[in-house]
């Protein structure tokens, strides 16, 4: 064997691995698909049915109602807030913020932020919070209603940020950082802690993620047509 031939292969031997590595390191937070969290079933016909967000009506804040049906075929983040928790909501508006100005170009994007506080004057005070945060255009809703409706919406039948059987108060301790990503389906496909910055990159990140998956898809179905 040509030492030169030896010699490289030798070197391939040493490097291999640790390119392999690398590689592995590089693409660790690369995705093909995002998982699904929640229940799951089969229907009729053997296919997976996946955990869907309820239908849902509340008040927003600068309108008079609101219906999730404005969410259907939309990509959205969803937040569970208290606007008593002013250092945890400050770090996770703040964040949020970020989020939105990202994606707050594309129609398809929304922001849905709760109140978990009592229902009394919440129109005036989401108001001015949202004037104070600077929480700016119309795809980012301020949402407030009956406190257990609510505290409904954040368990296993809803957005999936509280554990069965928890008290609001133990869930504000426990999960009040956390917010979910809602695909156009109504399907919950990742939850983060929005008060951690590397955790808000991953959020933007998969968000983007979620775009170009259907973006493929909708090229998929053009050229089988």
């Amino acid at each position: 064997m040509p030492r030169i031939f030896r010699t490289g292969l030798l070197a391939l031997l040493l490097i291999g691995p640790v390119l392999v590595l690398f590689l592995l390191h590089r693409g660790k937070n690369i995705y093909v698909q995002l998982p699904y969290f929640g229940s799951r079933t089969l229907d009729s016909k053997g296919d997976t049915v996946y955990h869907t967000v309820p239908p849902f009506y509340l008040n927003d804040a600068s309108i008079n109602d609101f219906n999730s049906r404005s969410l259907a075929g939309k990509v959205y983040v969803a937040e569970f807030f208290s606007i008593h928790s002013a250092s945890l909501e400050s770090t996770m508006t703040r964040n949020l913020r970020r989020v939105y100005e990202a994606f707050h170009t594309e129609k398809s994007f929304a922001i849905v932020s709760m109140s978990v506080d009592s229902a009394a004057n919440q129109q005036d005070v989401l108001r001015q919070f949202r004037q104070k945060n600077q929480i700016m255009g119309n795809q980012w809703s301020l949402l407030y209603g009956n406190s257990g409706y609510i505290s409904s919406l954040m368990g296993e039948r809803g957005y999936l940020l509280k554990q069965n059987g928890a008290s609001t108060a133990d869930n504000l301790l426990q999960h009040g950082e956390y917010v979910s990503l809602v695909d156009k389906a109504g399907h919950i496909r990742g939850q983060y802690n929005a008060t951690d910055e590397k955790e808000v990159e991953r959020l933007m990140d998969e968000i983007r993620l979620l775009y170009i998956n259907y973006a493929n898809a909708e090229s998929e179905r053009k050229t089988a047509q």
